[in-house]
């Protein structure tokens, strides 16, 4: 795509310019002032902003994943292919969360210009009393399962003792003893001794060897996305306890459990796998 960037009297410059439009690209975090000074440009900083407007190329928030390494590429890859055609029916999906009270800072506003700072455009935070919560979760095709506070820091005990009183019953609750693989992130306490003796004392669930760095191909998180985005739009002045916090939560969370979301997520598998695939590793869209 040609993209002429008029320069007063310069037409070499404009000749060269789709090598320029390359290091752009290539270079996509650099600001406008950056661009001419590196490239060498004979007008302002809003003739290259609108320049780039015109062919397409916009300032926009860039979306923030996990640093992943070739091995971590490598890993994600196998793991696509290895399990592309599995049947995700019968799969337990787990991860835990961290609530708090305090609203979010980032959310979408739409105002007119030199109104930054009207009273009904700001976003208060009451970090004052902050309460934070963390919580343990699993779901599956069938919807969302069982939700349970845990401590500020898991350890294999604690995590144990969920997965005997509340995972167990939830899940045999839906499936019966049906054999299940079970889904769980590569956290320390996860891959402990005493984690691993236990689920080799509960032969029903198999565990599935997870890639590293790989939150994107866990249908959970999308779920825990949609009940953030629930939250940021509640009204949390009435939360002074962890009680009502864990409440809140929860209600939140079982919003889900009349809504197909759940079966959606996990029907997406396949395609998650084939985009890691496609990407060589790299991030997927989820």
């Amino acid at each position: 795509m040609h993209l002429p960037i008029k320069e007063k009297g310069d037409v070499e410059r404009n000749a060269v310019w789709p090598n320029r439009r390359y290091k752009i690209l290539h270079a996509p975090f650099s600001s406008t002032k950056r661009i001419v000074e590196t490239l060498q440009l004979n007008c302002s900083r809003v003739t290259v902003w609108r320049r780039l407007k015109d062919a397409g190329i916009h300032c926009k928030i860039p979306a923030r994943k996990i640093n992943l390494t070739a091995q971590h590429c490598a890993d994600r890859v196998t793991f696509a292919e290895a399990n592309i055609n599995r049947n995700w029916n019968n799969a337990i999906f787990t991860d835990e969360k961290i609530f708090c009270s305090d609203t979010p800072s980032q959310k979408p506003l739409y105002r007119m210009n030199n109104s930054r700072f009207a009273e009904r455009h700001v976003l208060r935070c009451n970090r004052a009393g902050r309460i934070t919560l963390g919580m343990w979760g699993w779901m599956s095709r069938a919807g969302p399962g069982q939700l349970t506070e845990i401590s500020g820091r898991m350890d294999a005990e604690e995590y144990i003792n969920i997965l005997e009183t509340v995972m167990v019953p939830s899940v045999q609750a839906v499936y019966g003893n049906e054999p299940l693989i079970y889904i769980q992130d590569n956290s320390a306490v996860h891959t402990s001794r005493l984690v691993r003796n236990w689920f080799g004392r509960h032969p029903q669930f198999t565990l599935l060897r997870w890639p590293a760095k790989s939150p994107d191909l866990n249908p959970i998180e999308n779920l825990w996305g949609y009940i953030v985005r629930e939250w940021d739009d509640e009204v949390h002045d009435g939360i002074r306890h962890r009680n009502a916090l864990f409440e809140h939560a929860t209600n939140l969370w079982e919003r889900y459990r009349y809504r197909p979301s759940c079966q959606h997520l996990v029907d997406s598998m396949q395609r998650r796998l084939q985009e890691t695939i496609a990407n060589n590793g790299l991030w997927t869209k989820y």
